[in-house]
């Protein structure tokens, strides 16, 4: 992993995400198109994730959220370890530490540490764990209704 700094930091248009993209996929900030912050940016980044090679899901933090079977589903912790990331590298969201009402994408390890924080300040770099709201998982699996990792055939 390449740690990319952001070029733009502005609220609702800085480039956190972009420059994520760049870290976990060892390439220039310029060499990685812009996802706008609209309705698009999901399917455009899992477009380029696809591209790259790997699926894409985003997974957000349901501790203790049931499934339909009453199993409880896992948690952020267990999905990080069960697909392994991008050579153990996750993009992540947590809450903004530099703008309010927003949030900032990260480079987070498979135990959900924080290891990049493409916003030269590094103010998310004290965050936690617990402070990840979601991780991209890049892994060709899914959860059955019995709360159980299955891995898909190709």
């Amino acid at each position: 992993m390449k740690k990319v700094f952001q070029s733009k930091i502005c609220k609702g248009e800085g480039d956190c995400c972009r420059a994520v993209i760049a870290s976990l996929f060892d390439k220039e900030l310029e060499e990685v198109p812009e996802f706008k912050p609209d309705g698009s940016q999901g399917y455009e980044l899992m477009k380029y994730f696809n591209i790259q090679g790997y699926d894409f899901t985003y997974f957000n933090r349901r501790d203790g959220q049931e499934l339909q079977s009453g199993v409880l589903c896992p948690t952020i912790e267990e999905v990080a370890k069960f697909d392994g990331g991008i050579d153990g590298y996750f993009y992540a969201t947590v809450n903004s530490q530099t703008f309010s009402d927003t949030t900032h994408a990260v480079v987070v390890d498979i135990d959900l540490n924080i290891v990049h924080d493409p916003n030269p300040n590094g103010l998310a770099l004290a965050l936690k764990p617990n402070d990840v709201i979601g991780i991209i998982t890049v892994g060709n699996w899914h959860i059955n209704l019995d709360g159980e990792f299955i891995e898909d055939g190709e």
